[in-house]
């Protein structure tokens, strides 16, 4: 068995060393069972592990889906006037969300109390290591 194979089949991913310790118990069990009911027993005497890459890929699943909606956004709002404020600007409740996932705010402290596309616009940037 390869490493991918394992890492396909278990949904976790290990170290060079952690699957050549895996791969030698799976070969001393080679003539017992079959890659895939050797890889459901890692899974169960490894429970947590494989709970928490599963998490961890939800995770990272949620944070492209914001990072592409943030992306869409952007480029989205291109063409508009960028002094318009926020208030004027068409935006999805998804939207709202992936901002308030990367930390970035609609209001500002100096007066207006609304900020201007032009600095949300240069907030996602910087977010998105754009600048």
């Amino acid at each position: 068995m390869t490493k991918q194979e394992f890492e396909k089949r278990t949904g976790v991913e290990v170290s060079e060393y952690e699957f050549e310790c895996i791969n030698f118990v799976y070969m001393m069990a080679d003539a017992d069972c079959d890659k895939d009911v050797f890889c459901k027993m890692w899974k169960k005497m490894n429970a947590n592990r494989v709970k928490n890459a599963k998490v961890e890929r939800m995770q990272k699943a949620r944070e492209e889906a914001y990072r592409d909606a943030l992306h869409k956004f952007y480029n989205k709002t291109k063409d508009e006037y960028d002094w318009t404020p926020m208030t004027y600007v068409k935006i999805s409740v998804y939207e709202v969300q992936a901002l308030a996932h990367a930390n970035i705010i609609l209001t500002n402290d100096c007066g207006s109390g609304v900020k201007c596309l032009f600095d949300v616009r240069y907030e996602i940037g910087k977010y998105l290591g754009m600048y």
